[in-house]
């Protein structure tokens, strides 16, 4: 039955936990590959040097993305081809090496200790973290 004058409440919709993660992910990609960046827009290979457009490179991550305490580190992250990231399971061992050379010998065993904190994001902060990197993005892109 419908009543005149009466109009249908539109309910709110709030992005989910999983759409916001998806969103931090493409975001913090996007600033890890941009971060290293050479002045021509290609960004070096982590693991075995190869140089490519920003586009073509993927965000690699050391400790799996599973453990989302250290997802979004920078410290765990950096720029890879698609070849090392996903064909070759990310070249771990390459990887550990080269994180130790750029940030000291004991980086593997802080990010070991990060990954089995227990945290459970909330949508407030990923909006925040969302943010911190589109700005930095934003930064990155207009010099």
């Amino acid at each position: 039955m419908k009543i005149k004058g009466v109009k249908k409440i539109l309910k709110i919709k709030h992005p989910s936990i999983k759409s916001l993660v998806l969103k931090c992910d493409t975001v913090f990609s996007r600033y890890k590959r941009l971060s290293n960046a050479k002045t021509n827009g290609d960004v070096k290979c982590f693991t075995c040097g190869k140089q490519d457009e920003i586009g073509k490179m993927d965000c690699g991550h050391y400790i799996s993305r599973i453990y989302k305490t250290v997802r979004w580190d920078e410290q765990n992250t950096e720029p890879q081809c698609p070849s090392c990231n996903r064909f070759h399971e990310g070249k771990k061992d390459v990887f550990a090496l080269k994180l130790q050379e750029k940030y000291g010998r004991d980086i593997l065993e802080e990010l070991n200790r990060r990954k089995n904190k227990v945290h459970k994001f909330t949508i407030p902060e990923l909006n925040e973290l969302y943010e911190y990197y589109k700005d930095k993005v934003r930064e990155l892109e207009n010099g």
